[in-house]
């Protein structure tokens, strides 16, 4: 109120949207995800080896073909479904349109290659990790593998790739070994790996996508439907989700962490130890197939605070009260797990956990010294922001950057909470997880979050005009993935 009793209502100037469409072409042609993001395509369009030069940059720049029917094709597939699911009045029917979509696209970025199902098959039968399938061959028991895993990986039984990670990384491929037996030509081990090869091919591509469903409904739960129903689409354009193919990085591991989320959220909406302890073993559960899972726990905390926030009329005590009391619950079904698992099977967590470094180590030539701390913590979030879009990168910056400033003033509601517990995960991988790149496979558990922060950022900033500045965000990324695709891929 000024002087003369006026009320003066105090608006800041992103909430004051543009009324005509010059003005909101205008404004989006300024906005630092839309400049960022032309940048970075005419680096990718002119394959300018720019990172190529940066020391421990491992994805260089060549090129790769793409025929007038592919792109085609690529055009079509997320124009119509997107189009589909957005016309859709059963949200559960846009979902499936989105899997499905996302599946299709996925599938046309490796035929696009002009090789057929080879393109996509290539990953599991010439990449790193394609000795887990091998392996995977080779092993005659699952059981055997669950219970002596880590005497078979000090054997070397299991090949070198095993000593970094936990049982469950093996016992996916084996699992898809053992259902693409019924499609073998015969029961030889090359037949039987053939059948392997072309069963993930189809199949894990299908899996990726499911992460859609507990992502809508955690970001849902938290924030709007329109907002939920664009990070799921923002999703499914993101480079590293469509390219990274055939590895347990993409297909399971952001799948597993995001019904993680899930069940925190619903435990956080009914005020139910018993669902945060599930949480909580379900968490053990993933970090059975990837240690790194563990770290989503903060995030899990923070989803379901803001939850009973919500619920609880934005009352910090009672928040507060009911937080403690479900991460309690979920911190005891990490230790039942943990517990269990050790006694059952024998899995002792930490002995992994220090081969695993160790290996590590050795592997990326890690000193842990103060400059290659710095140095490739700074150069891992950069390549990870490149292959997650920099459209959705910069959204999810500035998403975080407003939880610091709405943390300041008190403000908690939403996904205040959860945008700094994501920030904090990724501080820590990026300046502790003693990596030298290829973080955007290592990393891809993440992604879900940050496209749930890029779709609330974008709902804040954009108001009024929002389809515009919506549609400008996927056809961006859409352009990043396929240039991506043609200008470097993923090796």
């Amino acid at each position: 109120m000024d002087r003369q009793g006026v009320v003066v209502v105090r608006t800041s100037p992103e909430a004051i949207a543009p009324r005509s469409r010059t003005e909101h072409i205008a404004r989006l042609m300024t906005e630092p995800f839309v400049v960022l993001a032309l940048v970075h395509l005419t680096v990718l369009a002119w394959r300018l080896p720019l990172f190529d030069r940066l020391p421990g940059w491992v994805f260089a720049t060549h090129a790769k073909p793409l025929h007038a029917a592919a792109l085609m094709l690529l055009i079509a597939i997320p124009l119509l479904c997107l189009s589909a699911a957005r016309l859709a009045r059963r949200r559960a029917v846009a979902i499936a349109l989105l899997v499905i979509g996302g599946y299709a696209f996925q599938h046309a970025l490796a035929w696009s290659e002009g090789r057929g199902l080879d393109g996509m098959r290539e990953r599991i039968v010439r990449s790193g990790h394609a000795e887990f399938a091998d392996v995977a061959v080779a092993q005659p028991s699952l059981w055997s593998v669950v219970t002596h895993y880590e005497r078979k990986v000090q054997g070397g039984e299991l090949g070198r790739y095993a000593h970094s990670k936990p049982p469950g990384t093996l016992l996916a491929y084996m699992a898809t070994e053992r259902l693409a037996r019924r499609f073998a030509e015969d029961g030889s081990p090359a037949a039987r790996r053939a059948a392997l090869n072309t069963t993930a091919a189809v199949l894990w591509p299908f899996i990726c996508y499911l992460a859609l469903i507990p992502l809508y409904a955690v970001v849902r739960t938290i924030t709007t439907d329109a907002t939920a129903l664009l990070a799921c689409a923002s999703y499914g354009m993101v480079p590293s989700v469509s390219l990274i193919t055939l590895h347990t990085d993409q297909f399971l591991f952001p799948l597993l962490g995001a019904i993680s989320v899930w069940i925190a959220v619903v435990a956080g909406r009914r005020r139910s130890v018993v669902t945060a302890g599930a949480a909580g073993l379900w968490l053990w559960m993933a970090a059975f197939f990837t240690l790194p899972m563990l770290l989503l726990a903060p995030v899990m905390v923070a989803a379901m605070w803001a939850v009973t926030y919500e619920r609880g009329a934005q009352r910090m005590g009672v928040a507060a009260t009911e937080t403690a009391r479900l991460t309690a619950a979920m911190a005891a079904g990490l230790v039942i797990g943990l517990v269990g698992f050790r006694i059952g099977i024998g899995y002792d967590l930490f002995a992994r956990y220090a081969d695993a470094r160790q290996f590590n180590a050795v592997w990326k030539g890690w000193d842990g010294g103060a400059f290659q701390t710095l140095y490739f913590g700074w150069m891992n979030l950069l390549e990870f922001l490149l292959w997650v879009g920099l459209p959705v990168g910069v959204l999810a910056l500035a998403r975080i950057r407003r939880a610091v400033v709405a943390t300041a003033g008190v403000r908690l509601e939403r996904l205040t909470i959860p945008a700094l517990a994501i920030a904090a995960v990724l501080a820590y991988v990026a300046f502790r997880g003693e990596s030298k790149g290829e973080t955007a496979r290592l990393w891809l558990f993440i992604v879900p979050w940050l496209c749930a922060l890029a779709a609330d950022e974008l709902r804040q900033r954009w108001p009024e005009g929002r389809p515009m500045a919506a549609g400008a965000l996927l056809v961006l990324q859409w352009a990043t993935v396929v240039l991506t695709k043609t200008g470097q891929d993923f090796f």
